[in-house]
């Protein structure tokens, strides 16, 4: 029998610990290769996914954009028309309160006016004229008497008295049967005219916003 050999025991045991410590480096190393390429590899398909979802964003900001500028001169249409029809409504507010309070016109002149035109185009000789109460205290004869100078017609005879619905100013024409009746309060013919009105002003209207402001704004179509 052989004597053992311990040298040989040693060398075994530097052997097997060598090719451990060689297999664990080859481990470590294959380990850190697999993980750097699956690192790049999602790198790689997260930023193909960023990629995709930045193409999409653009995509629909192009859509959003192309519906917009599709969309967008029938809105300058609606703003456009919007605005006109706050301008006409003003407009009217505006004419209404002026004639309520008998602003920028001769009141007096005007109702000699609205008595002759309804007058002349009515039958017969015979007419009560209608107004306020306050009209007919201070113009009431006066106004007979103009009435009468600017219609030509023999035996007519005319009658001012006052009615509760005449506060808003003007006058109603009605002959003595009551057959015929015109009513020329001032409100009221605003209301009869006012459609060709809004027609023609709306006419101009875009005309005056496509004007520059020169200052006057809104209180300019007032005047």
């Amino acid at each position: 029998m052989n004597p053992v050999n311990l040298n040989d025991g040693e060398n075994l045991c530097r052997g097997i610990l060598e090719e451990a410590h060689t297999e664990a480096e080859r481990l470590l190393l294959q380990a850190r290769q697999e993980a750097e390429a699956l690192l790049i590899t999602t790198t790689t398909t997260e930023e193909k996914a960023g990629q995709e979802r930045l193409k999409l964003t653009q995509q629909e900001c192009t859509r959003r954009k192309e519906r917009m500028l599709a969309s967008l001169p029938v809105e300058m249409a609606r703003l456009r028309d919007t605005r006109i029809e706050t301008l006409l409504q003003s407009i009217h507010d505006e004419i209404r309160h002026r004639l309520q309070i008998r602003e920028g016109f001769d009141y007096q002149g005007t109702l000699i006016a609205l008595a002759t035109y309804a007058i002349n185009r009515m039958a017969g000789t015979k007419f009560v004229v209608t107004l306020s109460s306050d009209d007919v205290v201070a113009l009431g004869v006066s106004l007979n008497d103009s009435i009468h100078q600017h219609i030509d017609k023999d035996g007519l005879e005319i009658q001012v008295v006052s009615g509760p619905t005449m506060s808003e100013g003007g006058l109603t024409v009605r002959d003595n049967t009551g057959r015929q009746e015109w009513d020329n309060r001032l409100t009221a013919r605003l209301e009869r005219l006012w459609p060709d009105l809004r027609i023609q002003l709306a006419a101009m209207l875009p005309l005056v916003l496509s004007e520059p402001d020169k200052g006057g704004g809104h209180d300019a179509l007032k005047a």
